[in-house]
């Protein structure tokens, strides 16, 4: 299934963020709502539109044009955390579980890889061990965030288009959300758990309410 944006473009992955904060017209702990994202994760048989990654718990629910007013089935495409912390790089930013460097690769090849090196080392991977030729940039993800608040992303400059979403150590209770590490079989790291974390329904509401 291709994924279109408001332009009526092939929906990619990229550093983005959500400028239409507030205008929900369906609160996530609504009944309709509920019901809206139970049909759009039976859709996508709660699989990631962008990674394919496969989940019955903790997948977003994403307004596919930005629009959180448009609640057409049409409009709701499933998003795994992880993904998700690149469609939001500024709140990820802000929380330290994402960095910038700049690279060639495609930004979905990055958290392919991301992904594998988690179920094959247990921890999340450093921006060299994806990518030998990164180089590091001074700007956060934060201050890229606010510039994409105001800047559409093809009025970039090249070197801004360059940068990539790169996944940090905190981002690691995510990647276990998504990925426990009780799935696969490593070697024994420290596993911090998910007690005190917010269940699926709480984590949506984190998301849409506040990021759109």
């Amino acid at each position: 299934m291709t994924y279109m944006d408001e332009r009526g473009e092939e929906d990619t992955l990229r550093l983005s963020v959500t400028r239409t904060w507030g205008n929900r017209t369906l609160p996530t702990n609504s009944y309709a709502w509920k019901k809206l994202r139970k049909q759009a994760l039976s859709k996508s048989n709660f699989s990631c539109k962008f990674c394919g990654i496969k989940s019955k718990k903790w997948m977003v629910c994403d307004h596919v044009d930005g629009d959180a007013t448009n609640n057409s089935i049409d409009n709701l495409g499933i998003i795994c955390p992880i993904c998700d912390l690149i469609r939001h790089c500024g709140r990820a930013g802000t929380q330290d579980q994402i960095i910038l460097h700049k690279s060639k690769l495609p930004q979905i090849e990055i958290v392919s890889k991301s992904q594998e090196f988690w179920k094959n080392n247990g921890r999340v991977p450093n921006p060299e061990e994806i990518d030998g030729d990164v180089i590091r940039v001074s700007k956060s993800a934060m201050t890229f965030g606010n510039k994409l608040m105001k800047t559409d992303y093809e009025d970039l400059s090249d070197e801004d288009q360059s940068l990539r979403g790169f996944f940090t150590e905190k981002a690691g209770v995510i990647f276990n959300r998504i990925i426990p590490k009780s799935s696969f079989s490593i070697s024994p790291h420290e596993d911090k758990s998910d007690a005190d974390e917010p269940d699926e329904d709480e984590l949506q509401r984190m998301y849409e309410d506040v990021f759109g």
